[in-house]
This record gives C-alpha cells, structure tokens and sequence, in this order.
C-alpha cells in the first residue's frame, strides 16, 4: 500500500471524519472496543550503511502533557512547539525501530498522546488506545480546543486502533488511568519503552504527567525512557502563577 502523499501544511487527521464516539457510548468497565482498523502503510526500510539500531521495541508506552489551551498563564506544551516535539517522538521511534510488530499504549489526548499514536502508526504499529472517560467525555474534557483539528485525529485513531478500552467511571480516573497504561504495558513487556512529553514539573492536578512517571519508575538516563520537555525557553515565558 503506497503511503499518501503529503501536502504542505497537511495534518494527519485534516481530513473530513464521520462521528466514531457512538461506538463508545455503552461501554462499561474496562470493556473492549476493536475496530476496523485502516491497513498502515509500509515503511521504507533503513539505507545501507545506516547507524546501528537496537532491538525493535515491542511495547512502547507513550504519554504527557497536553497541548496547552490559549487561557493558560504559563507556557508549558503551546501549539506552536507541536513541529519540535514531534521532530524528538520520530528521532525516539527511529532509534528503538518501532513498526510493524511493535505496540504502543497511549491514552489518545491532545498533544503528546495523539502525536506518539500518529507517528507510531505511520510506521506500522499496532495501537492500543486507553480512554480515562467514555469518548465523548474524553473528547470533551481531554481532545477538544477551539481552532485546531486535534478533535478530527483523535476520531481519526479511534478508527485506526486495534484496540479501544475504556476506564470505568470513578475518581482520580487520570490517575487510575496511569496505573491501567502501566499494568498493561508491562504485562505485554517487563520493561516496555517510554516516551513521556514532560516539563519535569508536578502537575496541575492528581493524575498528571509527573505521575505517570513516578508509576514508571525509571531512573534519568533509562535507555528504556525518552523524555521530552515541551516548554518554550523559561527565560523567556511568564512565570508561574503562585
């Protein structure tokens, strides 16, 4: 299958999407959705005289900061740092070969979520989208921001992934949600890969990044681990609300 070509300024997700959520709407406890996943497309193979690769990576897990809405007081993951990060989450799925054969378990939101799922299916991954909320609510709460397609891809891996689960409703269903993406990475892998888009600083609440990373447990430097701060230069951006 040829890979579609891309236009400049074209976005994964841009175009025209039917509403997938209603598939969700009678989902219970950790209940599988399994769609009608689209056939990835082929990646091209590594050049002669490439750099030595590792293993490939059969479990990925991908999280992190979303993007940020434009109300936010301080930078952390703006809209226009989109480009750069995804520049690193390609420099991190060249480097453990993910594609055909490889998993990767993320929870489908804005920013880094959506950007760990494109990247990886574009080389052929499976994917395995872990909702903390029914996708209506997710998309609500977790996708949506006026001005911006992330909702289009969000519906768009909806359709692409292999698997779609949903975390029962209850509190702390973000950090619940961390705990269920960690459980299941690490029961498909002992020591699954990680990408983690974080500005290394606590969240704004319960559940956030930095705890996904404390479920994690991986010492800085893991060569499991790839992390991504997304913040513009802090010299430069206002500071933090106190």
């Amino acid at each position: 299958m040829n890979q579609p070509s891309q236009r400049p300024g074209h976005r994964p997700g841009d175009e025209p999407d039917s509403d997938p959520l209603a598939a969700g709407r009678m989902l219970g406890r950790r209940r599988r959705v399994t769609t009608r996943a689209e056939p990835p497309p082929e990646r091209e193979p590594l050049g002669p005289g490439g750099p030595l690769r590792p293993e490939r990576a059969e479990v990925l897990l991908g999280g992190g900061h979303l993007v940020d809405p434009p109300d936010r007081p301080a930078p952390r993951f703006p809209q226009s740092r989109v480009p750069w990060v995804v520049a690193q989450i390609r420099d991190a799925l060249d480097d453990w070969r993910i594609g055909p054969g490889s998993t990767v378990i993320t929870g489908a939101a804005r920013g880094a979520d959506i950007l760990i799922a494109e990247e990886a299916y574009a080389r052929g991954a499976a994917l395995r989208l872990c909702l903390a909320q029914p996708p209506e609510e997710f998309e609500r709460d977790s996708v949506h921001l006026p001005g911006t397609d992330w909702t289009a891809r969000f519906r768009r891996l909806l359709r692409q992934a292999l698997r779609v689960e949903v975390l029962s409703d209850g509190p702390e269903h973000q950090s619940r949600a961390n705990a269920w993406m960690v459980e299941l990475a690490t029961a498909l892998s002992p020591e699954p890969y990680a990408i983690v888009v974080w500005d290394g600083r606590p969240g704004d609440g319960p559940g956030g990044t930095a705890d996904l990373m404390d479920r994690l447990g991986y010492p800085a430097g893991d060569p499991r681990l790839r992390v991504i701060d997304p913040t513009p230069d802090r010299s430069t951006a206002p500071p933090a609300p106190r």
